[in-house]
């Protein structure tokens, strides 16, 4: 029980009967607060709502991470957070870079964030 968070992507090839392919797991999260407070306070993420990432939210999440302004987002099903301020970056930056790596390859499309809680 307790917040879990995904990064999706669509395949862009089709199976061979021209059938779509389901989304696959590029990325999970297990009670990442702070990245779930930033998707709550820029886009209004809501539990089991998903978000299409872009380059550019991808930008702003690293702009509130080097600033200082990504910060734990409390409540029963968030968990504590990070534990110090190297575990959060590396939390983060893990993110960005599959979600960044997502967005640059060709045969994927639609990378969104998910979450359930």
């Amino acid at each position: 029980m307790g917040l879990d968070a995904n990064t999706f992507a669509t395949p862009t090839h089709k199976t061979h009967d021209g059938a779509d392919i389901e989304p696959v797991e590029l990325w999970y999260g297990r009670k990442e607060n702070e990245i779930q407070g930033f998707f709550e306070r820029n886009y209004n993420h809501e539990n089991c709502d998903d978000t299409l990432i872009t380059q550019e939210l991808l930008d702003k999440l690293r702009e509130e991470l080097e600033s200082g302004q990504l910060v734990k987002t409390t409540g029963f099903f968030y968990g504590m957070g990070a534990s110090d301020e190297a575990y959060l970056r590396g939390a983060v930056e893990n993110f960005i870079s599959i979600a960044e790596k997502a967005l640059a390859d060709d045969s994927l499309t639609d990378v969104r964030y998910w979450c359930w809680y």
